[in-house]
This record gives C-alpha cells, sequence and structure tokens, in this order.
C-alpha cells in the first residue's frame, strides 16, 4: 500500500511538471482568442440522484448569451478556437488539477435511455432544448423519446436519431456559422416542396429560426455506387422528375455570386486569403459567363447532390435528402456537383451528362453541363473555406473541391 501510494505521488507530480506549462499556454491563449471573459469555466453538472458537482474547463464559447446549458459539435456558441480545443480534448485539462474522481463516479453512455435505467430522476435534473424541441412536435412525455443517440457530424450539421412509438426518426442541430450562408426559412419551404413532389417523403418538422429539422429515419438503405452506370441511371431518373416538375420558388442557388459572397466574409478575417486563388476565380468567372443566355433554362434544384444525399432502399426506389441548398437555380448545378463529388475524368462526367440530357444532348448543352462541374467545384471549395474559418473540419474535401475546379476549367477554357 506504502508502495502504490508512493509511485501514484511520483507519477502525479511528473504530471504536474509536463502538464502545467500546456495548461498555460492554452490559458493564454483563451484570453487571447476569445477576449472579454475568463480562462475557465466553471458549471454545475448533475450527479447520480441529482447530487451537484462542479465540472472545470477551459471556456470554449462566447460569454454572452441566452442559449441553453447544453452544447453539441457545430453549436454556433463555440468559437473558432474552442471548436480546436474541444476536438483535441484539450478544454477538459483543468479538471484533472480541480477534481480527484474516485473509481466507480465516472460512468459513459451510449444510448440516452441507459442514463435512465442508470438514475432514473436524471430527466427532471437536467434542460434540454433537444428533448424540448421533439416533445413539442409530437406532443409526448420525455420518457416516450428512446434510443437517443449521436449520429454523427455531418459537413454543416450534426444528427441525433431517436425512436417515439415504434418509429426511428432523425434531429438534426445546425453547424456553426450556417446562419450565415443559410435561409432556414428557404429550406422549409423546400423540404415542403420536394415532399408534395414525392422526391423526399422524410420531412416531419422544420424551425426556420433556430435551424433545426426533425425527419423520419430511414433505416435500410445504401448511398450510390459512383462506378455503378445503373445506380447513376438511377439518380438521374429523380433529378429529371426533380428539373421537370412544375415548382417554382423565388429563391434558389446562384453558385458564381454565392461564393464572391462568401469570399467578403473570409476576406474580413483574412484580407489576403483569396489572392493565391486569383487566376482560378477569373477562370471559372470567364465560363460562368460563357454559360449565361445559352438557352438552358433555370429548375428547380436540389443545391447538394453528393452521395450522403441519396437514399437507395432495398426495393429499388430512391430518396434525395437535405435541402438546405436548393432553389430555383441552374440544373448544372445538381449534375455538376454529383460530378464533382464522384471526381469523373473527362469522359466519365461526358457520359453522366449525355444520360442526363438524353434527346437535348448538343454541343451547346454539353459545354454548359461541363462547366458546371468547375463552378460548383468552385462554390464548394469557396464554402469549405468559409467552414474552417469557423472552425470546422473539412479534411480533404476542399482540396478535392479546389482540384476539380481547376481541372475541369483548364480542360474547357484550354
Amino acid at each position: 500500500m506504502i508502495l502504490k501510494w508512493l509511485f501514484d505521488r511520483i507519477i502525479a507530480f511528473f504530471g504536474l511538471l509536463f502538464l502545467w506549462p500546456v495548461l498555460l499556454v492554452v490559458a493564454i491563449m483563451v484570453k487571447v482568442k476569445m477576449s472579454g471573459g475568463p480562462a475557465f469555466f466553471v458549471q454545475k453538472r448533475v450527479g447520480k440522484g441529482g447530487k451537484l458537482f462542479d465540472c472545470h474547463k477551459f471556456r470554449t464559447m462566447t460569454v454572452n448569451h441566452n442559449g441553453s446549458t447544453v452544447s453539441v459539435a457545430g453549436d454556433s456558441r463555440i468559437t473558432p478556437f474552442g471548436a480546436i480545443l474541444r476536438h483535441y480534448k484539450l478544454d477538459e485539462l483543468p479538471d484533472i488539477f480541480f477534481k480527484e474522481y474516485l473509481p466507480g463516479n465516472i460512468f459513459e453512455f451510449d444510448y440516452f435511455d441507459e442514463l435512465r435505467k442508470f438514475d432514473s430522476q436524471y430527466l427532471g435534473h437536467t434542460h434540454s432544448e433537444i428533448i424540448r424541441n421533439i416533445k413539442l412536435v409530437f406532443r409526448c412525455d420525455e420518457e416516450d423519446i428512446i434510443d437517443f443517440r449521436n449520429v454523427s457530424e455531418g459537413m454543416t450539421n450534426t444528427s441525433f436519431i431517436f425512436k417515439i412509438d415504434g418509429v426511428d426518426y432523425i434531429y438534426r442541430h445546425p453547424g456553426d456559422g450556417t446562419e450565415s450562408i443559410i435561409n432556414r426559412r428557404n429550406e422549409k419551404k423546400s423540404l415542403i416542396k420536394a415532399k408534395e413532389a414525392g422526391v423526399d417523403p422524410t420531412y416531419i418538422y422544420a424551425d426556420v429560426n433556430e435551424g433545426w429539422k426533425i425527419s423520419v429515419f430511414i433505416p435500410e438503405f445504401r448511398e450510390p455506387d459512383y462506378e455503378s452506370f445503373e445506380d447513376s441511371k438511377k439518380i438521374l431518373a429523380v433529378l429529371r422528375k426533380l428539373h421537370k416538375a412544375d415548382i417554382t420558388a423565388d429563391y434558389g442557388m446562384k453558385p458564381w455570386e454565392d461564393a464572391l459572397d462568401m469570399e467578403k466574409l473570409l476576406e474580413k478575417k483574412d484580407p489576403v486569403c483569396f489572392v493565391q486563388y486569383e487566376n482560378l476565380k477569373n477562370r471559372i468567372g470567364q465560363l460562368y459567363k460563357m454559360t449565361l443566355g445559352d438557352g438552358v433554362e433555370k429548375c428547380f434544384c436540389h443545391g447538394d447532390t453528393y452521395k450522403p444525399n441519396w437514399m437507395i432502399r432495398p426495393d429499388g426506389s430512391v430518396i434525395l435528402i437535405d435541402w438546405e441548398y436548393s432553389g430555383y437555380s441552374d440544373p448544372g448545378i445538381d449534375v455538376g456537383y454529383y460530378v464533382v463529388d464522384a471526381m469523373y475524368d473527362f469522359d466519365k462526367a461526358e457520359e453522366f451528362i449525355k444520360e442526363y440530357l438524353q434527346e437535348e444532348y448538343n454541343e451547346t448543352t454539353r459545354f454548359h453541363y461541363m462547366a458546371y462541374v468547375a463552378i460548383i467545384a468552385y462554390y464548394w471549395f469557396v464554402w469549405a473555406m468559409y467552414r474552417e474559418s469557423c472552425g470546422a473540419d473539412m479534411g480533404e474535401a476542399l482540396e478535392n473541391w479546389r482540384d476539380m475546379a481547376v481541372k475541369y476549367a483548364e480542360y474547357l477554357l484550354r
């Protein structure tokens, strides 16, 4: 026992020597990067039976807000530097020194109802906007919401699955910075239109002020295989149905103009961030001008046709979800982005475009849709730069979009 006591304290001593400089640097960075508030954040947390304890962390959120005490990945109150601290778990370092947890005091749960079984009083001790919203939509009690769990953090949002009366639903929580680039009121209009058109039957409810949405969860489906021409034909049949539907809207994506607007938002943070991309920007602008007045008419479009938004069900039916970027736009957006995400070479892109156009395929329409591969790739490249400026990690997607924009612009303007 004496040896263990001595060993524990020696290890703790050297641990302190190693971590104190890290704590000091992070604390200073918090004060510099997120001025106007303390470096540390102390919050009462609820333990078993409603017993409260103090939790100490580095501050990762803005100081003045009226939101919930509960936060999730993508919460707009999380600062860009705070997102980095959370990603690497550095915000949790202070609790190592401020609080000693005895064995058996910390438990981890994968599902919301597992927590209920552990502590039947838990729901009475906590406050969650997400649970509150679900209760309001379904007019149910908290005990009716089961299997509540995080699905994944997507490029724009974070999602959760839950079950009520044997039916699975999915709750979308909006990501950080999306309020500047997505009109949630227009998104709701599109969700209703898509459901009426039979393209997306999953919509249940959307809140236009806070950005959250509830849909029916589809458990059995697969994403399209980019190398399968049969899958391509299924996807293109849905796009033709959508583009020919009698749907109008007074809003819609304008990829060239929208990219310029996002560039301005970026330049407020870093005035020289686009200097190195000036040549690419000029080429994309040139392609955009060449597509104007070529006879390709606008229609109702989805705007975000990458693989995760397609569901091919076991019976072969196809559902297109996620309508944040939809509206009355150029159909080249939908066709082009699928090509971009698949990273098709020129031959495969032309085969895909020809299948979509069918009898309308000619040199003019071919150029139009090939040009929109470059245009929409550039749009998503700028979008990714903006999202990273808000603290998101876009990974290799940013480089892929940039490379596709460069590749197709050079090919068409050679």
